[in-house]
């Protein structure tokens, strides 16, 4: 067969496929090549897929004849794997948009329901129902069907048949059915459906059977409230329980026809309903149609006293409670007073503050604003004194307060106040959170935001951006200077505009547009990071080659390296590249660690820069952004011009960083090899005599673990690790012996599924387990065994058996 060579590597895969490599073959498929279909037949056992995809072919060829096949094939699925199938449709639909004929399909499923007891069968049908109809296509003819069947107790047939007719706005004649089983007292779990789809439709007679439904349903609640406000009803709110009388009150505000309107009033004046503090903040919210209401003021002050440690404010509104903010963005809503009231909450504080920003230019509201938000910052710090110190806290609602005054005119007096408050609050802070480094920096950058001058005693509790910024105004440097600076340095582009509202330094380098000089790369994210810097940072347009097969057909001789790979280093995991541009091939390499993409950058970064270079693109280079843990943690590079950007460097001297620095793997340590052999002669024995009780521990078969397995086999040992090291309790080696423990069990672990760079150098690149806060210190008895707690913490251990594999 002549496109035979093109399948082969298809053939070695496992059933549990990478998405790319599948998406590969699902742009390949070719329904007019009779070889590709051979092909397909005579390797589609073990594969389902392809198995499925020889029926979509035959079924074309057929003149769609073989549709019942198709269906019967599904079915003989596992149900929960049904809808991946018909996913799989929709790639080679595109090609051929006519390879499955989907109104005969839907006849055929029509057909195929008609010889079952659709209440009971639908459970099993349910995952064929979501992809035909929800997730991949729109089937119209089989929701019309399945409500004809619907009875009171099929709750996951109504609950699906309300999520299909909110995604595509439609009443199937569901919602008849649900008016004729709530009038019964039924209640079914479909409230955040009915909600959604309620906001979305213009239909008046969907919106009057859902509000009708939503006002069955709380009039049943409200006849007997009293269970609802026990204690366990309160915890449930905190934790976010949908279907509760709060979420139903909230959603009817949507549908205000004259009997909703009355059912709230009568809300309103059932005394007997404002026990529950929840209660409060929904005849508050409603309250705001009812100004004069004579519960206004009350419910009001109850609401934004709440003591410190009631945290539900902040419950999601997609469970029907009424977000903090929707009652703050209101400008109707609270007075100035009632939201200066609210300050004084942690819990209102951040939404308190946005409507004050809108009084910044009113002079005279000015000066009661700034002497209140200085008092409740005082207040807060005190509050936040009263917590215990190994209580986890932040200076995050001090710094919202905070931030208000930066728009408003201080004067003498209440500049020197603030700025008092802030220092003392500092000081008791460090004293009484000694270990909380976090909220000692935070503070110190807040007092340094708001223009005060931070003492030389605080000077090392502030961030490196903040340091750099002090180190300029003594410089005289101004932001504006500073910003020309970068640009003439070609860090940022000649075009973006000065704002005067932020720190010049990183906030310069952050993109306004998709054109920007800049990169911020998210692990999690799809595109991998070395496609990611040549999209962003190489000027030309490059094609990857990925799979074996295309790289073995590039004639050796037309290959360009730009680098070598050393055979007298023994190293397992290289990985390779291979681009080409204006038809020449080139290939780069590193020394990989286990797939983690980002530990992989720097080394990536250095090849690249060689290539930058070799083009002769001598005005770039990439640096990293430095310090980024305000920016979610995600690798932050921009690239500016070398020499220029460096010479701008000794003066500014900002933690950007030019990290081009390639990994290449030293010797093994004595340490590692010691290591190394033990778990070598642990794999040979398959297994170990236990320290602990001398029976013989038995690890899992090589390579046949996936990494989930591995981890969970790791879990499981460590009580065996822990005993194994107290044997060394009394050493003075004991912290090391420990730690070569816990490696030697990693070390297995990984080998299960098969990886053999086992982090070839231990301590340095890239440890296992770092100990160095532990070296050169003498420990107790209490010491060494709190010391195992962490060395042998089963969250940290897992992280190391993270992989992409499955």
């Amino acid at each position: 067969m002549s496109s035979q060579p093109s399948f082969l590597r298809f053939t070695d895969w496992k059933n549990e496929f990478e998405l790319e490599e599948f998406n590969q073959f699902l742009s390949e498929f070719d329904i007019d090549d009779p070889d590709f279909l051979v092909w397909i037949e005579h390797n589609q056992a073990p594969y389902a897929y392809f198995q499925f995809y020889s029926l979509l072919v035959k079924n074309y060829h057929h003149q769609q004849q073989d549709i019942s096949k198709i269906l019967n094939f599904l079915l003989l699925q596992e149900p929960d794997h049904r809808s991946a199938f018909i996913s799989y449709i929709k790639e080679p639909q595109k090609k051929y948009p006519d390879i499955l004929d989907l109104e005969k399909f839907e006849e055929v499923l029509l057909q195929h329901l008609k010889y079952q007891d659709i209440p009971s069968y639908f459970l099993e049908f349910e995952s064929l129902f979501n992809a035909c109809c929800l997730f991949y296509f729109s089937f119209q003819k089989i929701p019309t069907y399945l409500c004809q069947y619907v009875t009171i107790e099929s709750t996951k047939l109504i609950q699906q048949l309300i999520q299909c007719s909110y995604w595509h706005n439609q009443d199937y004649g569901v919602l008849d059915k649900l008016l004729e089983f709530t009038k019964k007292g039924y209640r079914y779990n479909i409230y955040h459906d009915l909600k959604n789809w309620a906001e979305r439709s213009e239909n008046f007679d969907i919106r009057e059977k859902i509000a009708t439904i939503m006002q069955l349903i709380l009039s049943d609640l409200l006849k007997e409230p009293t269970p609802y406000f026990t204690e366990t009803y309160l915890h449930a709110l905190q934790n976010h329980q949908a279907n509760t009388i709060e979420g139903y009150i909230d959603f009817l505000r949507y549908l205000p026809n004259t009997k909703t309107k009355e059912l709230l009033n009568q809300i309103i004046e059932n005394q007997n309903l404002h026990i529950a503090i929840r209660f409060e903040s929904i005849l508050v919210y409603f309250l705001t149609f009812q100004q004069q209401h004579s519960l206004k003021q009350e419910l009001t002050h109850n609401l934004l006293t709440l003591p410190l440690n009631q945290r539900w404010g902040s419950c999601s509104s997609n469970n029907g409670f009424v977000y903090s903010y929707d009652l703050f963005k209101q400008t109707d809503f609270f007075s100035l007073d009632e939201t200066l009231l609210a300050l004084q909450s942690t819990q209102w504080c951040y939404e308190a503050c946005k409507p004050l920003h809108n009084y910044s230019k009113d002079i005279a509201i000015q000066q009661k604003i700034i002497n209140s938000v200085i008092d409740a910052i005082a207040a807060m710090i005190q509050r936040m004194l009263k917590v215990d110190a190994n209580d986890y806290v932040n200076a995050a609602p001090i710094g919202y307060l905070a931030h208000i005054l930066k728009f408003y005119d201080l004067n003498s007096l209440q500049h020197q106040q603030l700025e008092h408050t802030l220092l003392d609050g500092l000081e008791q802070c460090i004293d009484h959170f000694s270990e909380q480094k976090h909220l000692h920096k935070e503070l110190t950058e807040i007092i340094h935001s708001l223009d005060f001058n931070v003492p030389d005693s605080y000077f090392d509790l502030l961030g490196k951006w903040e340091k750099c910024a002090l180190k300029w105004q003594k410089q005289g440097l101004t932001p504006e200077q500073i910003f020309q600076m970068l640009i003439d340095a070609e860090a940022i582009p000649s075009n973006k505009v000065f704002n005067p509202d932020y720190p010049v330094l990183p906030n310069a380098l952050f993109p306004d547009n998709e054109a920007e000089n800049f990169l911020m790369y998210n692990p999690r994210g799809d595109e991998p990071f070395y496609i990611a810097l040549f999209n962003n940072f190489f000027p030309y347009k490059v094609k990857w080659f990925w799979n074996d097969e295309d790289i073995s057909n590039i004639p050796n001789d037309q290959i360009i390296h730009f680098n070598q790979v050393n055979p007298q280093l023994e190293w397992q995991s290289i990985k390779d590249f291979y681009f080409q541009y204006n038809e020449k091939y080139y290939h780069f390499f590193i020394y990989a660690f286990m797939g983690r993409d980002w530990v992989n950058q720097p080394s990536i970064m250095a090849v690249f820069h060689q290539i930058l270079q070799y083009f002769n693109i001598t005005n770039k280079v990439i640096y990293s952004l430095g310090d980024n843990e305000g920016w979610g943690g995600n690798e932050i590079y921009f690239a500016a011009h070398p020499e220029k950007f460096d010479e701008l460097n000794k003066i500014l001297q900002t933690p950007c960083e030019n990290i081009a620095k390639f990994f290449i793997p030293e010797s093994k340590s004595p340490e590692f090899l010691n290591i190394e052999a033990q778990y070598r002669q642990v794999i040979a024995n398959q297994g170990f005599i236990s320290d602990l009780n001398q029976n013989f521990i038995r690890i899992p078969e090589i390579q046949s673990q996936t990494s989930r397995e591995a981890k969970e086999w790791l879990i499981h040992m460590i009580d065996e690790m822990r005993h194994q090291a107290l044997n060394y309790l009394v050493l003075d080696d004991f912290t090391q012996k420990a730690i070569d423990i816990r490696n030697l069990f990693i070390s297995l672990a990984l080998n299960m599924v098969g990886d053999y760079c086992v982090a070839n150098n231990l301590k340095k690149q890239f440890p296992l387990w770092k100990n160095t806060r532990y070296q050169n210190e003498i420990l107790n008895f209490k010491q060494r065994m709190d010391l195992l707690e962490t060395i042998f913490n089963a969250e940290d251990l897992a992280t190391h058996l993270k992989y992409p594999y499955d």
